[in-house]
């Protein structure tokens, strides 16, 4: 008898993978890839209108007995109605049934993965002792990248820029607020980045 379907919203997706796990999955999921467990076909892009298109992105993982599908659309354009610029989802299926075991929002999980990669990379490459932080871009993938170094490192000063002067004085004030450090808005890439010991990029 199969199992029900599960769904997760954003805000399940982000209870269930909080970013000390996510930073070890990404981990596991580079050795995969890597040692040739999961296989990683290269993501289709499939062009929908002139200002829009769907990133699909398949993969299959040995170890987990998974595939997934992940598809991703990116419309510019959304940002001046107000909707989302990126909107994402996820099939999760048994790979020894091919049933369907879950659907869950793909933003977040896109956001939280992002964020992990960049939390792995400061484990295996920062120096120790790395303190100072600089994000260029002020959005969602941003915080998320916040959010793992400082799982990371022991961080004390952040800056952020954005072009968007408005949305790097809001991300400061809120990730400042989350994290207890120090986080400055810059008013320019160059500003941004002088001295820091590490450099986070989030922003198309």
């Amino acid at each position: 008898m199969s199992r029900p379907l599960l769904y997760l919203s954003a805000d399940q997706v982000r209870q269930c993978l909080p970013m000390p796990d996510a930073i070890e999955c990404a981990r596991d999921a580079f050795s995969q890839i890597s040692n040739g467990s999961a296989v990683l076909p290269t993501r289709l892009n499939v062009a929908c209108t002139t200002d829009g298109v769907d990133l699909i992105m398949p993969c299959a993982s040995e170890s987990s007995r998974v595939f997934s599908l992940k598809t991703v659309t990116v419309f510019p354009g959304n940002k001046q109605a107000g909707r989302p610029t990126t909107q994402g989802l996820l099939i999760l299926t048994d790979v020894e049934t091919g049933s369907h075991l879950a659907i869950m929002d793909g933003t977040s999980l896109t956001a939280i993965r992002t964020g992990a990669a960049s939390g792995l990379a400061t484990d295996l490459l920062a120096s120790p002792t790395a303190e100072s932080v600089a994000i260029l871009g002020a959005g969602g993938q941003a915080r998320t990248q916040l959010d793992a170094v400082c799982q990371i490192r022991p961080v004390k000063q952040v800056r952020v820029y954005s072009p968007s002067g408005e949305s790097a004085k809001a991300f400061a004030a809120e990730m400042s607020a989350r994290h207890g450090v120090s986080v400055a808005a810059s008013n320019s890439p160059e500003e941004c980045v002088a001295g820091a010991d590490i450099i986070c990029t989030a922003t198309s």
